[in-house]
């Protein structure tokens, strides 16, 4: 999720979505910030004098995360109320907004052909007509993004400092965070550096957060080892002093399971964070894929069923679906079919509840209901990436079972129905080749152009 490829150049900033996570993987070399500085804190995602109400929103949070969009919790809510003005004020304040608006504009024009200083003085020209009442948030990010692509590091720093108690989207405090901690990075200053990110971590009403913020530092740890090896033994000494010290205790997770891993360490600490009533059930389902990958399978069902989540919800479906996969690795597969046939099949009225269900008999070895599911599946698909999706995996199935003429039928439609679309078109193709091939029969194929 935060800014991928920013290090290429900076006009390339018409998808955020695109751009996100890789950068992070080696040490967020921040050349192209500002080409992204627009396309973040969009006015529904601000607090301040230019933000209406952050509901319909019509512009998505600049991280993809499920949970991400919660918002941080503010000490006074009334504090970001908007005064009401009479109709000439308004006007006015309205006109003020659009000069403002006008320059930000203006300093991406200038950021996209490279001109960094003539767009740090437009920016800092709608900062001062904002004034310091209401502050800008927008436009103080892209000066920080405009400083950090200059390299002027403690310039840029100063910018981030000054916005990051004021934001209040989880996606958009990473972000700054994670900037933050590069320009102290390239000063040389990691234990700053290191700060920052830990400050993601201290969000104990916010678990994505906090989840985030440890994703974030796996990621400095491994470019600083020197840093790695300092933070494992102060939480090793931590706990031994406080085993109940939460803090330390999510660092040696974090550590042990993704950076110097060590699957009986890494089960310690969660099992004691889940002991201690941690809310972040991000720990729970770690931990319980760990046990999955230990094909400690009864270990990873109790945690699932120990996972809340609302009745009827896509979590308990989720949920249910996975221990009854897990039952069936584990040798129980004659409950895990009774479980999912009286609570999961006369529930699933939806293009993914089907096509889960035909995972789950597939992997039972049940292929005749399997395929009867991913049938299903397709006839509820809303796209065609979903209708080929199922009828693939029907064909799949029928393959498995041999019945070469039914899973040809299968691709035959695909190819039929959606003759002008070449990515499907070439996804069916494949799948022949592979039903001729396993009948011997190559050079009687003949492809769909």
């Amino acid at each position: 999720m935060i800014l991928k490829n920013l290090d290429s150049t900076q006009g390339r900033a018409s998808s955020l979505r695109n751009k996100v996570e890789p950068l992070l993987t080696r040490g967020l070399r921040m050349a192209g910030a500002a080409a992204v500085a627009a396309l973040m804190f969009s006015p529904v995602v601000l607090s301040g004098e230019d933000a209406p109400p952050p509901t319909k929103p019509e512009v998505k949070p600049p991280l993809a995360a499920p949970a991400d969009a919660k918002r941080i919790p503010k000490a006074d809510p009334k504090v970001a109320e908007k005064p009401k003005l009479d109709p000439k004020a308004e006007e006015e304040a309205k006109q003020l907004q659009a000069q403002i608006n006008y320059r930000l504009e203006l300093a991406e024009i200038h950021t996209k052909y490279g001109t960094h200083e003539v767009a740090q003085g437009v920016i800092e020209q709608a900062i001062k007509l904002g004034g310091e009442a209401n502050p800008n948030l927008k436009a103080h990010f892209m000066l920080g993004a405009n400083l950090q692509t200059q390299k002027k590091w403690q310039e840029a720093i100063k910018e981030y400092e000054s916005i990051l108690p004021k934001v209040q989207l989880a996606n958009d405090f990473v972000i700054i965070a994670v900037l933050q901690g590069d320009c102290h990075s390239q000063l040389k200053e990691f234990d700053k550096a290191e700060k920052v990110l830990l400050s993601l971590t201290a969000g104990k009403n916010n678990p994505a957060l906090q989840r985030e913020g440890w994703k974030r530092l796996a990621l400095y740890w491994k470019d600083h080892p020197e840093l790695l090896a300092k933070t494992l033994e102060g939480a090793e000494a931590a706990v031994a002093k406080n085993a109940s010290d939460a803090e330390a205790l999510e660092r040696l997770a974090e550590i042990y399971t993704d950076i110097k891993v060590d699957a009986a360490k890494a089960d310690s600490a969660m099992s004691k964070l889940i002991a201690l009533g941690t809310k972040d059930a991000g720990v729970q389902v770690r931990l319980a894929a760990l046990y999955e990958r230990q094909k400690q399978y009864e270990k990873a069902i109790k945690l699932y069923q120990g996972l809340s989540a609302k009745p009827g919800s896509a979590d308990e479906w989720d949920i249910s679906l996975r221990v009854a996969n897990l039952m069936v690795l584990s040798g129980k597969k004659n409950e895990a079919v009774e479980m999912v046939e009286k609570t999961l099949v006369p529930k699933a009225q939806t293009a993914l509840a089907a096509a889960g269900l035909g995972g789950f008999y597939d992997s039972a070895e049940m292929l005749e209901k399997a395929e009867e599911a991913f049938v299903k599946a397709a006839s509820l698909s809303q796209t065609a990436e979903q209708v080929t999706a199922c009828l693939l995996a029907a064909a799949e199935v029928s393959r498995k079972k041999k019945d070469y003429a039914k899973a040809e039928k299968y691709v035959r439609a695909l190819l039929k129905n959606y003759k002008d679309n070449k990515a499907i078109k070439s996804q069916a193709n494949a799948v022949l080749v592979k039903l001729y091939e396993a009948q011997g029969r190559l050079g009687e194929l003949n492809l769909a152009d």
